[in-house]
């Protein structure tokens, strides 16, 4: 046992240098983290006359990167139906009770359901229909085209191109007129009410059957092998032609100030609507890939390739947003499920790679896939269904929701 004088001695030196330290520590335990990281700290050091202060600064947290798009909530397309007719080579349209499509030698009016209203002889035909508020418009591989009645199927009438050469593209309809596109290089123009030839314009660069008429605003807008053109509807009086660079593989797609067409090596390229001239151009992350079909939805392109690319670029400029890879060519026009922000292609595979894919707008990944043996028209949404022709003779109609 220690005697009273060394434990009253350890005592005091506890309670004169232990005992504050203790009650500093508890003191700057309370103090707030923003008071500590603020307040300086003073250093006595020897040899200095002064003190020396250092000042703790908060640390800086890691910047974050940005957060990546959330993926939407997908339910994966559920086949509905499918319905025999003939080998499908064009799209299906529909005008809102009804879908027209043609299958071999005929074409169709289906019912929602895939019953068939009418049936109607055509000839060999590869081609997609177009309508106006009464009747139904249909071109075949002689440079036929046909005009029926929506309700029945009855025949109106027909008009012939001077060569015979095919129609395989679907007319354009606007200002009491069809447009229909030939490969004899020429654009007609007939009266929607009796088949009449009302003007007729001849390309000079000809034609590559890639790309159909489009009507807006008094003017039609159309392709040839290697030039775009902007033609009077009225009157066939050419407003302005501009040079695509190369083949031309498409339709064009319109905005309110461009009209936007894909080509063969050049790239997707916008023109003004009013001059023609030139506003941007894309051309692809590899050497001479062909461009189809674009498709424009507010402030995105999207567009299909030859060699199996998929870019969503910015409207107004063309620079890419994204980029997604198909499982075969796509030049025909995609198609868009607004709701659920997905966009529908058809590709052109082999071998039973899927030839329907979908992609979401938002992330650019491939979402869902489905083999229809050979597919070549372009696919189609409405409401809360998908419905693809393939050329194994099926109409196939999924539910979306």
């Amino acid at each position: 046992m220690l005697p009273n004088s060394i434990i009253i001695r350890r005592s005091t030196a506890f309670i004169r240098y232990a005992l504050p330290c203790l009650f500093c520590a508890w003191f700057i335990a309370l103090l707030p983290r923003t008071v500590l990281a603020q307040a300086p700290i003073i250093v006595e050091t020897t040899g200095q006359s002064k003190p020396t202060t250092i000042t703790a600064t908060k640390p800086k947290p890691n910047p974050l990167p940005p957060p990546k798009p959330a993926e939407p909530r997908f339910v994966p397309p559920r086949m509905l139906w499918k319905t025999l007719v003939q080998p499908v080579e064009g799209g299906t349209i529909y005008n809102g009770d009804a879908l027209y499509l043609g299958g071999g030698t005929s074409l169709y009016k289906l019912d929602s359901d895939g019953r068939t209203q009418w049936t109607v002889q055509v000839g060999e035909q590869r081609s997609t229909a177009a309508f106006d508020d009464r009747r139904v418009f249909f071109g075949n591989e002689k440079g036929i085209l046909y005009a029926f009645t929506q309700r029945s199927g009855t025949p109106l009438w027909q008009f012939a191109s001077e060569s015979g050469a095919a129609i395989q593209n679907p007319p354009a309809v606007g200002a009491g007129h069809v447009f229909v596109e030939c490969l004899d290089n020429n654009i007609y123009a007939l009266n929607a009410g009796n088949g009449q030839l009302v003007w007729k314009y001849t390309r000079a660069d000809g034609a590559m059957g890639y790309s159909a008429p489009i009507y807006d605003d008094k003017a039609v807008y159309v392709a040839g092998e290697t030039t775009l053109y902007k033609l009077d509807a009225i009157t066939g009086k050419e407003l302005w032609k501009a040079y695509v660079g190369g083949k031309s593989l498409s339709t064009p797609a319109l905005t309110d100030t461009m009209v936007i067409v894909g080509g063969d090596g050049t790239g997707v390229t916008a023109f003004a609507r009013d001059s023609g001239k030139v506003i941007w151009n894309f051309s692809g992350k590899i050497d001479n890939d062909g461009f189809g079909a674009p498709l424009v939805v507010a402030n995105r392109v999207y567009v299909g390739t030859y060699q199996r690319n998929l870019y969503a670029l910015d409207t107004l400029n063309g620079a890419p947003r994204w980029t997604g890879k198909l499982t075969g060519s796509s030049l025909t026009r995609p198609t868009l499920d607004a709701r659920r922000n997905i966009l529908y292609l058809t590709c052109l595979t082999y071998r039973g790679e899927p030839s329907a894919v979908g992609f979401s707008t938002v992330t650019g990944r491939r979402v869902w896939d489905y083999s229809l043996d050979v597919v070549t028209g372009a696919p189609l949404v409405v409401g809360d269904r998908l419905y693809i022709g393939s050329t194994n003779g099926y109409l196939y109609a999924f539910s979306l929701k």
